[in-house]
């Protein structure tokens, strides 16, 4: 039987310096959410049917690409990301993103790019719902959620990430209604909370754990404070905190499940294989090395996560949380949330340092951080430093976002980017049930996904051996008795550019194909080759 919640002593949420908060309070807050709210709108707008090339490409079109099998051969479970050959799935996450975003394009009939970005924007927005509930339960009113909203929104990482195709946003809402859902059940013993933390944990570990983990640290730093305020009725608490600890343990176990059933399919591939996940325990873990590396605290988090989201006054933050000082609980509140943001990259360093989008995962905490650190000067009725605090990293926020990559970004028509001129090139002048072989696209889907074929796409890493098993040996098994239609080598990022190795297996390629040469070239702001162009080889057969 669970206790209740008069059983034991609470936490009290009101303190000294705690001072009754009045729709007045908010106004201001609430004008910084609706004008942050208003900017995020209009960007996510005005690219909602640009081509989903944004950055690098790869991973969003990776995401998409198993949306049209879901509608229309009721792939639901099994990704299908036709890029490696039969089985053709590649279902590395749980695909609740995808279902939402398949669900909008049949009930709004709206484009598949479009309707990813919009799912993508939305769980930005619904982010703020479950840190209201959170919020609330440890006493911070709506001016605290304004603050956060604002700060949340006018991140240069969210304004550029927060709207592509992308499950970055969705795992950030999931986990975070996971923390809420948690929190409460401690404080309340209710079942109905247990029940949605357990249901929210599922999701949240089998979509994507590189999410899910650093919300689980700030789980168990609250549940030990929890306990430690408690400790003279441990006793009475114990079947509780069992409880929640199976809101964990049951997200465990989804994980592994989900990992089980995807790694199924990755080993029947000779290609595919190169992705199981202990051929790459160390792209996802990294070394001791790799988390003592200067790369890593330098550059990846003080150059470019910090400024991307708190903008170029981040460095703002540290004299507020030292202004509240350690005999304020709202400064350890903080440090649990500036921990909680540390942790993503101690857990993977390299996905951090590699991969710009991953920050998204954790940028929330940095940024309640900051709002936190706000709220708890306006409670001191240090209302100056409080508001100076806010508006430096805001308009440090607007300063490198307009400032900076992500908005020249957002400017550019990636209409004109090669892989997307490649892609509508083959959907042209290819056979519909035909293969498309790739070269220098790393091992994204955004040629087959654009030319709506299917595809085998080639990373420079992928063993010769298995190259030749899938395209030489035995093309018939792996490609279902498809034809090879096309070759495109493609050069717009210089570490994505064939390597010297693969160079023979594409001209061998090349040469069955008997055809000719067409070169795309095109644009795309970021790129590292010029000019950025795809050289497509068409089958003369």
């Amino acid at each position: 039987m669970a206790v209740s919640r008069s059983d034991v002593p609470q936490i009290s949420n009101s303190s000294p310096t705690h001072s009754v908060e009045t729709w007045s309070d908010s106004k201001i807050p609430a004008l910084l959410f609706m004008s942050a709210f208003a900017q995020f709108a209009f960007f996510t707008y005005l690219t909602l049917n640009q081509p989903i090339l944004d950055m690098w490409g790869f991973r969003p079109a990776q995401t998409a690409a198993s949306v049209p099998y879901m509608l229309h051969e009721g792939a639901w479970f099994a990704n299908v990301v036709p890029i490696f050959g039969k089985p053709w799935v590649l279902a590395l996450e749980f695909p609740l993103y995808q279902w939402c975003v398949a669900l909008l394009v049949k009930i709004s009939a709206l484009p598949l790019d479009a309707s990813g970005r919009l799912v993508s924007a939305f769980f930005a927005l619904a982010t703020m719902w479950p840190a209201f509930l959170l919020g609330k339960s440890l006493g911070l009113g709506r001016r605290f959620v304004l603050i956060l909203g604002a700060l949340w929104l006018f991140a240069p990482l969210i304004i550029f990430w927060g709207r592509t195709f992308l499950i970055e946003t969705t795992i950030v809402f999931l986990s975070a209604c996971w923390l809420a859902y948690y929190v409460r059940f401690l404080k309340s013993a209710s079942y109905w909370n247990l029940v949605a933390a357990i249901v929210f944990g599922i999701f949240s570990a089998a979509v994507k754990i590189t999410g899910f983990l650093p919300f689980v640290v700030i789980g168990f730093i609250y549940t030990c404070f929890f306990i430690w305020v408690r400790r003279a009725h441990i006793s009475a608490l114990l079947f509780n905190l069992v409880l929640a600890a199976l809101a964990v343990g049951v997200s465990v176990i989804a994980f592994r499940l989900w990992g089980k059933f995807g790694d199924s399919f990755l080993v029947e591939n000779p290609l595919a294989s190169h992705l199981r996940p202990q051929n790459l325990m160390g792209h996802y873990l990294g070394t001791l090395a790799d988390r003592m590396r200067t790369e890593l605290w330098d550059w990846a988090v003080r150059r470019r996560v910090l400024p991307e989201t708190l903008g170029a006054a981040w460095f703002v933050g540290l004299y507020g949380l030292v202004r509240i000082g350690p005999f304020n609980r709202w400064f350890w509140a903080a440090l649990t949330l500036i921990v909680g943001f540390l942790s993503a990259f101690v857990f993977f360093p390299k996905l951090h340092t590699i991969h710009a989008y991953y920050q998204v995962e954790n940028a929330l905490f940095i940024v309640a951080a900051i709002a936190l650190i706000v709220e708890a000067l306006l409670r001191k009725e240090r209302k100056f430093e409080a508001f100076a605090i806010l508006a430096a990293i805001m308009v440090g926020q607007l300063y490198s976002f307009y400032g900076g990559f992500y908005y020249e970004a957002l400017r550019s028509d990636l209409r004109q980017h090669p892989y997307y001129l490649a892609g509508k090139l083959l959907q042209d002048r290819t056979q519909s049930d035909s293969v498309v072989v790739g070269f220098g696209m790393g091992y994204g889907a955004d040629v087959p996904y654009y030319s709506n074929r299917r595809g085998v796409i080639l990373g420079n890493w992928f063993s010769t051996a298995a190259i030749r098993e899938v395209l030489f040996d035995d093309p018939d098994r792996w490609l279902g008795g498809r034809k090879i239609a096309a070759v495109v080598d493609c050069r717009v990022f210089r570490a994505q550019a064939i390597a010297d190795g693969l160079k023979p297996l594409r001209d061998e390629l090349v040469r069955d194909l008997a055809g000719k040469r067409t070169r795309v070239t095109g644009s795309v702001y970021g790129a590292t080759t010029s000019p950025q162009q795809c050289d497509v080889y068409l089958s003369g057969n």
